[in-house]
Order: structure tokens, then C-alpha cells, then sequence
């Protein structure tokens, strides 16, 4: 309850149950609803306090703490915060797979390309077969032009380890338009796109589209992500790059 009162604009309601679970009932489970509906407020630094509250006697303890404190920055557009808050506790955490992946997708966020690609060669050192590894990196170098090769190789394990899964076969796909291969990006993406209607691989797909002569397909498929996805920044940036009005078709 306390969660769709939230989530309907009603953080004070919710605030207000709350209040009234009984101590020792999942008191995790609380804090962290408790810092959610502060974060919707834009009480930020009590959101933060709160989840500060989570245990941490154990070095697991203390590394979800901090991947939960990461996760509301990240949901509440604050990149920046998350991505510092990680590296801060990189040191302690280096050895864990999940936090220095984390760690990597956070600094990617708030716009240190290099600092991600350098987490994830560094991940890929010691776990050479995590597939989400190989993939992010993959896609990174592919989305910047650089080294395909190498991206082709990172991917193409990443969906032998993974296959089938979604984001890679969009991976795979965003190669093959960086590389010229307009059909096969077609295919793939179309592939992807089928098996997950996410934002990011919609607005692959319909930007490869775009330069595969289909116009019509790609300005509709497009904006009606951008209905579904209002404010999701990929989509808002492929609009700008193609100069379709996303905003004229919001009034509509």
C-alpha cells in the first residue's frame, strides 16, 4: 500500500502506513520504502540517511548498502552521486563481479566513458566469461566506431555464453549499422525488438531503420517509444539526431 500511494503522488499517505508497520517487521524492507517515498519528495539527503540505517556488519552487508544508496541516485537522475558513491567504495569491493559491473554502468551514466571501459577490461580480467561484461563493453566500443573487431569478438561470446538474450542481439545488431550492414541491423535489431520492447532497443531499430530508407516505419515505431518512454534519454537524443518533433506529437 505504502508503495502504490507512492507511486500514485501520494508519498505523505504512504509515509504516514509506514509509520505504523510494527518494528522488526522486515525492518529493511521498510527503510528502503521508507527512503524511496523521501526520494519522491526530493528529500534526498533523508532518503540517503535512511538507507544509511541498513545493516552493515558484514563486508555483503556493506556492499548492498551501498548498491541500494546507488540505485535510488540512479532512479532519481542523479548519476553523478552514484557513480562517486561506487568508486568510493571500489577498494573494498574490487574482488565482487556485481559491484565493479555496477560501478562501471554508473560511471558510464554520468559520462566517464574512459573510467567505464577501464572497470569492465579490468572485470573481464578475472571473469573473462561474464557475459554482461562482455557485452557492455562490446556495445561501447561499437557505439563509439572504435576497435569493431574487438567489439564483434566481445559480443558474439557474450551471446554464446547468453543466447538469445535481448540486449545482446541489439548489441550485435548496433554493430552491424556501425559497420555498414544495414539488412543484417535490420534483421537483429527487429529480432531484439520482438523479444523485448525496450526503449533503448526501439530506438536502435528505429534509427537503423531511418537509414535503411523505411522513414515512415522507423518515425512511427519512434514516437510511439517515446509515448511509452516520455523521458527516457536515448530515445530523446535519437529523436533530436533525426530532427523528428517528439513534442509536437505529445499533443497530438
Amino acid at each position: 500500500m505504502a508503495s502504490a500511494a507512492s507511486k500514485l503522488g501520494d508519498p505523505a499517505t504512504a509515509l504516514a502506513w509506514l509509520q505504523q508497520v510494527a518494528p522488526g517487521v522486515d525492518d529493511d524492507a521498510v527503510r528502503e520504502a521508507r527512503a524511496h517515498v523521501y526520494a519522491r519528495q526530493g528529500r534526498m539527503d533523508e532518503a540517503q540517511r535512511v538507507l544509511r540505517e541498513l545493516p552493515a556488519t558484514t563486508a555483503a552487508q556493506r556492499r548492498a548498502r551501498l548498491l541500494a544508496r546507488a540505485a535510488l541516485y540512479e532512479e532519481f537522475s542523479r548519476s553523478h552521486e552514484a557513480w562517486t558513491l561506487l568508486r568510493d567504495g571500489l577498494k573494498a569491493n574490487s574482488d565482487n563481479a556485481v559491484y565493479v559491473y555496477q560501478t562501471a554502468m554508473a560511471a558510464q551514466r554520468s559520462g566517464d566513458s574512459a573510467a567505464m571501459e577501464r572497470l569492465l577490461r579490468r572485470l573481464l580480467k578475472s571473469h573473462p566469461d561474464d557475459a554482461q561484461a562482455l557485452n557492455a563493453l562490446g556495445y561501447t566500443l561499437a557505439d563509439s566506431g572504435r576497435e569493431l573487431p574487438e567489439a564483434r569478438r566481445l559480443i558474439e561470446r557474450a551471446l554464446q555464453l547468453d543466447p538469445g538474450n535481448p540486449f545482446i542481439v541489439d548489441s550485435l545488431g548496433w554493430l552491424e549499422f556501425r559497420s555498414g550492414d544495414l539488412p543484417r541491423a535490420v534483421q537483429l535489431l527487429e529480432q531484439a525488438w520482438a523479444a523485448r520492447p525496450d526503449p533503448e532497443i526501439g530506438a536502435h531499430l528505429g534509427e537503423v531503420l531511418w537509414h535503411a530508407g523505411d522513414r515512415d516505419r522507423a518515425r512511427t515505431l519512434l514516437l510511439q517509444v517515446h509515448r511509452r518512454a516520455a523521458h527516457d534519454a536515448m530515445i530523446d537524443a535519437t529523436l533530436e539526431r533525426l530532427g523528428i518533433d517528439g513534442a509536437a506529437d505529445a499533443k497530438h
